[in-house]
């Protein structure tokens, strides 16, 4: 994946967070966190761009959106810990969306 391909996917993650569906912005999360866990970019770098992510959709929607935004980030939650525990058996991973 090149550099614009993830800048395009941050980019959708903010707007996905900024959608009134609250599942259509977990799973470009969750892409993401697939992405960054494949590529070696390490946990602080993903926490790094999470953090940004979550404040552009903030400052985009305005601080009465935080709790809005909050739970979009425990719907991709509980997608990832679904995911890894149909895959693996159990939820041995470290999840770090929210």
């Amino acid at each position: 994946m090149t550099p614009e391909e993830v800048n395009e996917l941050i980019d959708d993650c903010i707007d996905h967070l900024c959608d009134d569906n609250p599942e259509y912005g977990a799973g470009s999360l969750a892409e993401l966190a697939r992405i960054w866990a494949k590529s070696g970019l390490g946990k602080e770098s993903f926490l790094n761009t999470r953090q940004f992510i979550i404040n552009s959709s903030i400052e985009r929607l305005g601080t009465s959106a935080t709790p809005f935004i909050n739970y979009k980030l425990q719907v991709a939650e509980q997608e990832l810990m679904k995911e890894r525990s149909q895959t693996s058996g159990a939820n041995n991973g470290t999840i770090i969306i929210n």
